[in-house]
This record gives C-alpha cells, sequence and structure tokens, in this order.
C-alpha cells in the first residue's frame, strides 16, 4: 500500500478518530496505561484544532494510516504531531508525512520546522535530516526530557 497513500487535509469530523489514532501510536511505543492518560490532553485533536491549524492525513483506500499537525512556535513552525496506526508502521507512511510536512512548512516560508520528538522516534527523524539542537522538559512527565529536533528548510529538500 506504501505508494498509494495520498496526504489530503483533514476534516474536522475526523478529529475523534485521529485523536484515537494518536494514542494507539504512542502505545505501540510500549507506555503504559497512566502515562498514555497524562498524554491524553496533548495528543487530542479537536474539531477547532483541525480548522484552524494544518492537519493532514495519509490515506489509502479510504483507511487512514496516519497524520500530522503543524502549530506556529514563536517565528517558526512546529510539527506538533506525526503519528502513525500501529498496523502501518514501517511501512513509509510516516515517511510520506514527513516529508509532506516539510514540503508545507517550506511553502509557508518558514526557514526551519522543530519537532519535539519522543525518545523512541528520534532516530526516525535524525535519519530525516533533522539535527537534535537541545533537550526540552516534559510536559506530561516531571524529570522527562524530550528532543528537540530542528529541520532546516533553507537548502532544497
Amino acid at each position: 500500500m506504501k505508494n498509494e497513500w495520498v496526504v489530503r487535509p483533514a476534516r474536522a469530523e475526523e478529529a475523534q478518530g485521529i485523536s484515537e489514532l494518536a494514542l494507539r501510536s504512542k502505545a505501540a511505543w510500549g507506555y503504559d496505561a497512566e502515562f498514555l492518560d497524562r498524554c491524553r490532553p496533548s495528543l487530542t485533536l479537536t474539531p477547532d484544532d483541525i480548522r484552524s491549524h494544518p492537519v493532514f492525513v495519509a490515506e489509502a483506500e479510504g483507511v487512514v494510516g496516519g497524520f500530522y499537525s503543524l502549530r506556529r512556535r514563536g517565528s517558526e513552525l512546529e510539527l506538533d504531531n506525526l503519528f502513525i496506526e500501529p498496523a502501518r508502521m514501517r511501512q513509509g507512511v510516516g515517511s510520506i508525512l514527513l516529508e509532506h510536512a516539510l514540503e508545507h512548512t517550506k511553502r509557508l516560508g518558514y526557514e526551519r520546522m522543530l519537532v519535539e520528538s519522543d525518545p523512541w522516534a528520534e532516530g526516525f527523524y535524525l535519519h530525516a535530516g533533522g539535527v537534535r539542537i537541545r533537550e526540552v522538559a516534559s510536559t506530561v512527565q516531571q524529570g522527562r526530557f524530550l528532543p528537540l529536533i530542528a529541520f532546516d528548510l533553507k537548502a532544497p529538500l
């Protein structure tokens, strides 16, 4: 199905479904239920979030395999979410979505895209050309730090 994925804007009525996809995807890393409950608010998208921020899904044959969303972070744009349906992991969906996010961010005129990465996903972003610039404190667990990855968009993609 890798070559059949189409990236399209998310629809407001998909908010609940893609929020549930985000939780399933996060759970695939082996996090316990308590941690996932603390993550739930930050992984929940509302219809208004979809209407007011860039949110895109990868879809093939009517099935959503993943999504991403972008948010402003100061003068830069941040990849706020990028989650893949667990059954679709390691099938290229994440790479398709990341490439689309980078191209979209560049088209919007930004020179850099930031990603506050889950530690388990850091390798994916580094392999795709991101650079770890520092760590930031987690908002869901005291004492936990997340890699902050930057993608330079001044160079050709």
